[in-house]
């Protein structure tokens, strides 16, 4: 019991206390010193930002494999840098966290956008760090976020800035509620019940995904579909607490450019209901056999070269606490800070963001 302790809960104490530490330091540095400069260079301001949490993504990758989590992808493609759209089965709160090591070693990680459940962008520092970030929060109350939807990809194409947005069709992770609900929609609508995804709300995917792609500048020239398995699953954020992290991650990535993928709304709706159909019974045989059909080459994640990004952030979080803990200044723009989080996070940081911009 000791033992498990000092390499269990000890661990994962010391990474939340440690992550806390730096969204703090780092939702001021972003909040009090980069903010302003949206409101003259908000294309300069998109870049420090997302720089700053490209550091953040890499270095967290870094210590999911130093906590020995290990990762695979089955894929014909080999390169997947490009402008794009994912979407991907939610098996569990973490499935985000653990998509870090796929768009720290294949993508540039300051492309990132994530849709998340409204609720999170008021966690404090993470869920402020996400909104400077301007991922995508959404209501799931259609009226609320259309609009916002379409305000959040008005502020990229004025931009002109690339997007690699990952998003979950099922609208929540897979548990036993929300499962009982989507069996009660596939009966209602005479579906096939799944074991092993929700059925996907596909009138999200179709909005966004025509918003991205039918500009006169297309936002994304692919979408990926992405199948996820877990090996020793972690649940939430309370196994990482508690030292159970997961084991390995596999991942089946296919390729759709938008050239090919249908044009009508009814098809594209039919389209990711087809997807979602294939994803329980990769799933199925995934958590039966142990593995994914032969057809799918296994492919190591490399391990990342440890340190670099990790002491990169690290050097940048340690100058930002000198400068804290040196400067009366700083301390009081903390306190501004934090109290101007609490409340600009109720209205939306990531809204003022946008806003400004056009």
């Amino acid at each position: 019991m000791g033992r498990y302790f000092l390499t269990g809960y000890l661990s994962g104490i010391l990474w939340i206390a440690q992550t806390i530490y730096d969204l703090a330091v780092g939702s001021w540095m972003l909040l009090v010193i980069a903010m302003p400069i949206n409101w003259v260079f908000p294309r300069i301001y998109r870049k420090i930002v997302d720089w700053s949490v490209s550091l953040w993504v890499n270095s967290t990758a870094e210590i999911n494999q130093l906590m020995g989590t290990k990762f695979f992808y089955y894929s014909k493609e080999r390169h997947f840098n490009e402008k794009c759209m994912i979407i991907m089965n939610h098996k569990n709160e973490l499935d985000w966290f653990y998509y870090f090591n796929f768009s720290s070693t294949f993508q540039r990680p300051g492309l990132m956008k994530i849709a998340l459940k409204k609720p999170l962008r008021q966690v404090p520092f993470a869920g402020w760090a996400c909104q400077l970030s301007c991922y995508l929060f959404l209501d799931r109350k259609w009226t609320v976020d259309k609009p916002r939807i379409e305000n959040y990809f008005k502020y990229y194409s004025a931009l002109q800035y690339p997007i690699q947005l990952l998003i979950y069709c099922e609208g929540t992770n897979f548990c036993k509620s929300s499962k009982s609900s989507s069996d009660r929609y596939a009966l209602k609508h005479n579906l096939p019940i799944y074991n092993y995804v929700l059925h996907p709300r596909v009138t999200g995917f179709t909005f966004i995904y025509n918003l991205l792609s039918s500009s006169k500048q297309p936002l994304i020239d692919s979408v990926y579909d992405m199948t996820v398995g877990y090996v020793g699953e972690a649940m939430d954020w309370t196994d990482l607490i508690s030292g159970n992290w997961i084991k390995e991650v596999h991942m089946v990535i296919e390729k759709f450019s938008v050239h090919t993928l249908p044009k009508t709304e009814e098809e594209l709706e039919n389209w990711v209901k087809d997807r979602w159909a294939k994803k329980e019974k990769l799933l199925e045989g995934f958590y039966t056999h142990g593995s994914f059909p032969a057809e799918y080459t296994r492919l190591e994640i490399p391990k990342r070269r440890f340190g670099l990004s990790l002491i990169a952030f690290k050097m940048l979080i340690l100058f930002a606490s000198a400068v804290l803990f040196a400067s009366r200044v700083a301390k009081i723009l903390f306190v501004v800070h934090v109290f101007a989080g609490i409340i600009l996070s109720k209205y939306g940081l990531d809204d003022i963001i946008v806003k400004n911009t056009f």
